[in-house]
């Protein structure tokens, strides 16, 4: 979903942009940002602007998230409750657990044992390649030798490719990936 120079192709949901793409890089106070962020949230919920300078236009819209909604499954697009109850493990984050077709699935109550309620989980334009958390999403902001990023970095690498911790924390979780534009 890669176009030319422009970063993913991304359609937003909600917000006020009436589900317009991503513009990316787009500015938001005053730091270029070429992935959906969390920044300037509460809710840990990533955005875009759909325009090239948030600051001056105020058009976004949210990227795909669980946290917004799930597709498939039984719930009609729910979005994702978490933590959740799977076979009597609490689980934070989408799973393919109990599947063999690898599809991130999450439940859409507190309780997947008792409620059966599911969906699938939205791909995110932040999952990652290779590392060793390949498929999980970027976590933003993530913490780097004790710097704090909200977008990927190629900061600790000579080849300029960027990355990202897929935890918040890479200095005690060492989880990370290539974010997929590669740096290009």
């Amino acid at each position: 979903y890669w176009t030319l120079g422009s970063g993913p192709a991304i359609q937003t949901r909600y917000g006020n942009a009436e589900g317009a793409m991503c513009h990316f890089p787009f500015l938001f106070e005053g730091t270029s940002y070429s992935t959906c962020t969390t920044e300037g949230r509460t809710d840990g919920l990533p955005w875009c602007a759909t325009t090239a300078d948030y600051d001056k236009d105020k058009k976004f819209g949210f990227c795909p998230s669980e946290l917004l909604f799930t597709f498939g499954g039984n719930s009609n697009e729910a979005p994702c409750v978490f933590p959740f109850v799977f076979q009597e493990g609490k689980y934070d984050s989408c799973t393919t657990d109990g599947r063999n077709d690898g599809y991130r699935w999450c439940a859409t109550t507190a309780n997947f044992d008792t409620d059966k309620q599911y969906g699938f989980c939205p791909n995110r334009d932040t999952a990652v390649i290779g590392g060793n958390s390949e498929g999980e999403p970027c976590e933003f902001p993530f913490t780097f030798l004790g710097t704090k990023y909200s977008s990927c970095t190629s900061e600790g690498r000579s080849d300029g490719k960027l990355w990202c911790a897929t935890t918040s924390n890479y200095d005690t979780d060492t989880k990370w990936g290539f974010c997929t534009d590669r740096g290009k």
